[in-house]
């Protein structure tokens, strides 16, 4: 990937531009934050943009190292370069591919030190470099090469709620699927829509919109188009004639199907969904436009979930499309996430609440068994879903468990230990009194060991903590 022209003007927002030399912590800087001038050197404007766009490289590089791991939005590449630009490198900031968005995003606003010292110009960049990174909205493709990689894409959008007011339409990220949740068809779906027809759709029904959406996700508008007969479907019906006459339905459910759920009011079909897996008596769709219910359809709804259906519960058609003839697999993923060894203490980790025990990390897995509340274990593995939500594997419970309910000590493969707190939050740059004992933690969430110098601050209470950050992240 490239920086595009928001990601350059916006490093050259935050560098400026000098066309004398100057002394910029650890060396002369000249242009636009160019490292390695000379003292009494000076350039022309020309030359600083000229610098820049041959520095430029070098950091993209480092971004797109990780790029086979995280699969870049144009946004999060530009806001990374930038960070890059500034701070040399990425790899801390994603502990070399370990972590997930969310603890990037999490982690991002710490570094802001120069010097030795927490400096506010660093402050302001770094919150609009997150800023960049998690802005939402415009649709992303992917150009991916199997069914089982456009379901991963689609996964993306589970939880996503319609919104109250097109003032705000949300994102994908997980405030933002819930941010202005109303009932009037308004979603960022439809702008996506937009995006590729310039026709305006907003308060009107999505379901199969939703699903061929998916399909210019994951394979591009072209190759999309054309595996949906030539068309982003708005009405079910439609789709049902195209692939009726193209003879590419059928009475059984394949992973990557379009399902049409029969309306006997309506006398017709009239809601769609995505078959993501085939069970020995039915199916698991992702669906929009619609409620939580196994079984049941709800068409009209107000929500982007996953479902499951048993065969013959309702009056169905499976469109399928042509896969094979645009190269696209239908073989499944070997190991669709990749895993990271942790452990924990002698006691293990315990559960918040009653939580579920899946065959994998993410809701889209089966339900393979239950942990009671309170209830310690041992975890051996973490991986992480769509939404960055952590997960740990436990060979105690035959499964993986989501790590929102969860708390206790964790030991990453370098040795270093940190402790999960609920709602997947850790505890970064302060002292926790843990079991009765008292804990140091850095600025990455890692328990300090050894001698360190550090300084307490009693606020207007009483209370001690760290001189300058004192919150969980």
């Amino acid at each position: 990937m490239k920086t595009s022209q928001e990601g350059i003007d916006q490093i050259k927002e935050f560098e400026g531009c000098s066309l004398k030399a100057y002394w910029d912590y650890k060396d002369y800087s000249i242009g636009y934050g160019h490292l390695g001038a000379k003292a009494g050197q000076t350039i022309t404007k020309e030359q600083a943009e000229a610098l820049l766009m041959a520095d430029l490289p070098s950091y993209e590089a480092k971004v797109n190292k990780y790029d086979s791991i995280y699969h870049w939005t144009q946004n999060e590449f530009d806001a990374l370069v930038s960070y890059a630009y500034n701070i040399g490198s990425i790899k801390g900031l994603v502990d070399d591919g370990k972590r997930s968005r969310a603890e990037i995003i999490a982690d991002w606003p710490n570094h802001d030190m120069a010097g030795g010292k927490h400096l506010e110009v660093l402050k302001k960049r770094r919150l609009k470099e997150l800023a960049l990174f998690t802005k939402g909205g415009d649709m992303t493709t992917y150009g991916k090469k199997s069914i089982f990689e456009m379901i991963e894409v689609a996964e993306q959008c589970l939880d996503y709620l319609e919104k109250a007011t097109l003032s705000d339409l949300g994102d994908l990220t997980p405030e933002g699927k819930v941010r202005n949740a109303g009932y009037n068809n308004y979603t960022l779906y439809w702008k996506w829509y937009n995006e590729l027809t310039q026709k305006n759709y907003q308060g009107e029904p999505y379901c199969i919109a939703w699903v061929c959406l998916q399909f210019v996700r994951a394979f591009g508008s072209d190759i999309g188009k054309k595996l949906l007969l030539g068309e982003i479907y708005i009405y079910c019906p439609t789709a049902y004639t195209n692939f009726k006459n193209a003879r590419q339905t059928s009475s059984t459910p394949h992973v990557g199907d379009i399902v049409l759920f029969w309306n006997n009011s309506l006398g017709r079909y009239a809601h769609a969904g995505l078959v993501v897996k085939v069970t020995t008596n039915g199916y698991v769709t992702y669906e929009a436009n619609t409620s939580s219910g196994n079984n049941v359809v709800v068409r009209n709804g107000g929500a982007t979930t996953r479902k499951s259906y048993t065969t013959g519960a309702n009056k169905v058609i499976f469109l399928r499309p042509n896969y094979a003839a645009y190269g696209i697999s239908m073989e499944a993923v070997e190991d669709d996430f990749q895993s990271y060894p942790v452990q924990t203490g002698q006691i293990g980790i315990h559960a918040n609440v009653s939580m579920n025990v899946r065959s994998g990390p993410g809701v889209k897995y089966d339900k393979v068994g239950s942990v009671a509340e309170n209830k310690y274990f041992k975890i051996d593995k973490k991986a992480f879903d769509a939404d960055g939500t952590r997960w740990l594997h436990s060979e105690e419970l035959g499964g993986w468990v989501s790590g929102k309910y969860l708390e206790g000590w964790i030991q990453e493969e370098s040795g270093k230990w940190w402790y999960l707190l609920s709602d997947n939050k850790w505890y970064v740059d302060q002292l926790a009194v843990i079991d009765g004992l008292i804990y140091l933690f850095d600025s990455a969430g890692y328990m300090v060991t050894g001698e360190t110098m550090v300084t307490l601050v009693p606020d207007a209470s009483g209370a001690i903590s760290l001189k300058g950050k004192d919150k969980q992240n």
